[in-house]
């Protein structure tokens, strides 16, 4: 284009994916021959014959996409500058069961300016769209951020400092925005559009007019709709230095993703009126070593815990009731756990890969236990399991090969009516005891 240090860059891609199935069934006779008291031969049927059916099945899925970039360098004296434009639009077509094409739109920019090579500044702005909020008022958002850095080392009064060699500072602020997420009607129906109205019919519905019960198709609201519904924002910090966090009274929600991989936060103070703590909101956070989970909280949230690798200790206190999937996943040092007697639900891999972990008294209330929930805890050698509990789910105690003892608080025969998935070898290989107090 004629001017030094420019450069454009599109690019496209398709791609389709096509299955179609064809199956055919049919039924035929089968006899089994025996023979009655007196030697006679009886030929019983078993099966009824059906003519040939035949069903098909297909999905049809097609991937457009289209990028482009523009990109500008220079450098002149002690100064460099680069900047960047970006353009991307996705579109994905499902041709089955007449769903909406999910479709994504994004314009980008990015700067970046440099002094002497010492002095550093970022500026990012993001404008992008989806389908999703296609019914709303907030169909695109603006997501921007800003990172300064300084290379002190480079500082002409460090330069006698023979003990260091490099020495950098730097920070960062930006907004980001969460759109993978599927919204859910009053029917625990998955809606993709929050602001669409939707209704249900019902038939044979009986209503009494005059003196006779007629049948008639009702219709219901199935979700209100909310046309200010918008993408779920969050201000995040450079935070893998981040060493203590002392959250202040009055604050009752922290929210999803909050302190997400903080590697280096080994302390965090909860106030006591917190009643939210949001999925992931330290997950990875591989320096804790223990928490102390305020009294108003009553449900730990998905992954809340997930990755904390040196967390030793947890007592939860009385008011929770369920413990959500993956809540405490890898886990690797938690050598103890005291779990509250209001407890009632355990979810899908709360446990799973507690590796040190070597016992489990689960309390008298719980009642459900999910797949995989104590799956791969490999030091486990007891559990004590209430009579209450009514279900233990697929796998729920795979892979824990050092299990060797469970105290049951009932019978046997109350042990004979716990539904229990596959995958639990290791639990019903263990010696039990049973009417444990």
């Amino acid at each position: 284009f004629g001017l030094k240090g420019l450069s454009v860059e599109l690019g496209g891609y398709f791609d389709g994916y096509n299955y179609y199935n064809v199956e055919k069934t049919q039924t035929f006779s089968v006899w089994e021959y025996s023979k009655d008291i007196d030697g006679n031969p009886v030929y019983t049927s078993y099966k009824t014959p059906t003519s040939l059916s035949t069903s098909t099945s297909y999905d049809i899925q097609r991937y457009w996409g289209l990028d482009g970039k523009i990109t500008y360098t220079n450098t002149w004296g002690d100064h460099a500058f680069t900047a960047m434009a970006l353009y991307t639009q996705q579109r994905t077509e499902l041709r089955q069961n007449n769903q909406p094409d999910r479709r994504f739109q994004n314009f980008a920019g990015w700067m970046n300016y440099s002094f002497k090579n010492r002095y550093f500044l970022d500026l990012t702005a993001s404008y992008s769209g989806t389908d999703k909020f296609y019914y709303t008022n907030h169909r695109r958002e603006l997501y921007p951020s800003v990172g300064l850095g300084w290379i002190i080392s480079s500082e002409s009064w460090m330069q006698n400092a023979t003990w260091l060699n490099y020495l950098k500072m730097r920070a960062s602020w930006g907004i980001s925005g969460e759109n993978e997420y599927m919204f859910v009607d009053i029917n625990d129906n998955e809606e993709r559009y929050p602001a669409r109205e939707r209704y249900w019919t019902h038939g044979s519905s009986q209503c009494r007019f005059g003196t006779a019960m007629t049948a008639f198709t009702t219709i219901t609201e199935g979700r209100a709709p909310n046309p200010d519904v918008k993408v779920e924002k969050g201000s995040m910090f450079n935070c893998t230095s981040l060493q203590k966090v002392s959250i202040p009274k009055g604050v009752t929600r922290i929210e999803d993703s909050a302190f997400c991989n903080c590697p280096e936060l080994t302390q965090i103070i909860l106030p006591e009126g917190l009643t939210y703590l949001g999925e992931a909101a330290f997950y990875s956070c591989t320096g804790i070593t223990e928490i102390t989970v305020p009294k108003q909280i009553t449900v730990l949230e998905e992954s809340v815990f997930d990755g904390c690798t040196s967390l030793k200790k947890v007592v939860l206190p009385d008011g929770i009731y369920k413990i959500e999937r993956d809540a405490y996943r890898d886990c690797s040092s938690l050598t103890e756990i005291t779990l509250p007697k209001s407890l009632q639900e355990i979810g899908w891999g709360a446990f799973q890969k507690c590796t040190a972990l070597r016992e489990i008294v689960l309390p008298d209330n719980v009642k459900s236990l999910f797949e995989w929930a104590f799956a791969d805890c490999t030091a486990l050698a007891k559990i004590t399991i209430p009579v209450r509990l009514s279900g233990i789910g697929m796998n729920a105690f795979s892979g824990c090969t050092a299990l060797r003892e469970v105290c049951y608080k009932g019978t046997k025969e109350n042990r004979n009516a716990v539904w229990m998935g596959e995958g639990n070898e290791e639990l019903t290989g263990a010696s039990w005891t049973y009417n444990v107090k």
